[in-house]
């Protein structure tokens, strides 16, 4: 069985999703700037990591343009996790960064927006 490779939900298709809808249409303008956003992830190395950090992008119908993990040599039980995602808006951004802080054995996220 062949499978097609991941991408981010286009847009025309994420307007669809009653509740991402209601979501852009109950923001101010200004909260609606398209940035992209980069979330650096520490966290203990578990197996079941990976799947729980992405999916509060997949809730919100997103597939992250990357996804990046280290384990650091001198700490085994530490995993460090890159995940970007471009065209989004800041309160998407907000809220996987608080869904990502939620996720059970993450010790720290670090947001940049650009």
């Amino acid at each position: 069985m062949s499978y097609a490779p991941l991408r981010r939900t286009t847009d025309s298709s994420r307007s669809t999703n009653p509740v991402t809808t209601r979501l852009e249409n109950s923001l101010p303008n200004s909260q609606q700037n398209v940035v992209k956003a980069l979330y650096f992830v520490t966290a203990d190395a578990d197996p079941n990591l990976l799947p729980r950090l992405i999916e509060p992008f997949a809730k919100l119908g997103f597939v992250p343009d990357r996804v990046h993990a280290d384990r650091e040599e001198f700490q085994n039980h530490t995993l460090r996790v890159d995940l970007r995602l471009a065209g989004l808006s800041n309160r998407y951004a907000m809220l996987i960064e608080k869904a990502l802080r939620s996720v059970i054995g993450v010790q720290s996220v670090i947001t940049v927006l650009e």
